[in-house]
């Protein structure tokens, strides 16, 4: 309460606060978001507005449990562990699924909060945050199967679903889409594979964060969404 309240003498109107999901929901459906209501009740009080950035690259273990074949996994086909960080692909149904359900939970609790402004809801989008996996030359993500998977949609999309389209395009000869997988080197035969691929990364961090700020506004359709 004193620093909000020497926040709010300086000349200040809002302060950012922030909830991560190893520490929100330790327990799968058990939240705990004590803080957070405690900083918006604070807050209020003091007549401050909040900006609540949520962590969700911080994965709870549960999480690794319940979906083996969700972890991450670079160009050599390592799957990666988590350690709170980097927490497990957005691309698994159920990982997506339980990472909108943690950030509806968290804008239920906002709900109840006059002084609750907006949300950051992704800083720095990247594939992996917060980790470094440095025991991986040149580590790049994702090749699990369900990033390869929506990967392949997004190029029938592209090529309007034709193989011999995709095979002018790459340089190859594929027969079906199931032998169809993002490059993982480089090569002077050809390049459009490579092009793809990343200009698939970014639309799929674009899509990512938009499915984020639908989950919360389902919740509050007038808050501010930010990244």
């Amino acid at each position: 309460r004193k620093d909000l309240e020497r926040i709010k003498s300086l000349g200040f109107n809002t302060v950012r606060t922030w909830v991560e999901w190893t520490a929100g929901e330790p327990r799968e459906h058990q939240y705990h978001l004590e803080q957070l209501d405690l900083m918006l009740k604070l807050a209020e009080q003091v007549g401050l507005k909040v900006i609540v950035q949520a962590y969700v690259d911080s994965a709870p273990d549960w999480v690794g449990v319940k979906y083996p074949d969700a972890h991450f996994v670079p160009q050599n086909g390592q799957a990666i562990p988590s350690q709170a960080a980097p927490g497990f692909c957005f691309d698994h149904p159920g990982v997506r699924q339980a990472t909108l359900d943690f950030l509806q939970e968290v804008a239920r609790h906002a709900s109840g909060s006059s002084a609750f402004y907006g949300w950051d809801l992704w800083s720095e989008p990247h594939i992996i945050n917060w980790a470094e996996i440095n025991y991986i030359p040149n580590a790049s993500f994702c090749y699990c199967p369900h990033s390869m998977a929506r990967f392949r949609e997004w190029l029938r999309k592209k090529y309007g679903g034709g193989i011999p389209e995709l095979n002018q395009a790459w340089y190859r000869q594929f027969q079906d889409w199931k032998e169809v997988e993002p490059p993982r080197f480089d090569t002077i035969l050809s390049y459009s594979d490579y092009m793809g691929w990343r200009v698939f990364i970014t639309q799929k961090l674009a899509a990512d964060l938009r499915s984020r700020s639908d989950a919360v506004k389902a919740i509050l359709p007038d808050r501010v969404v930010t990244s």
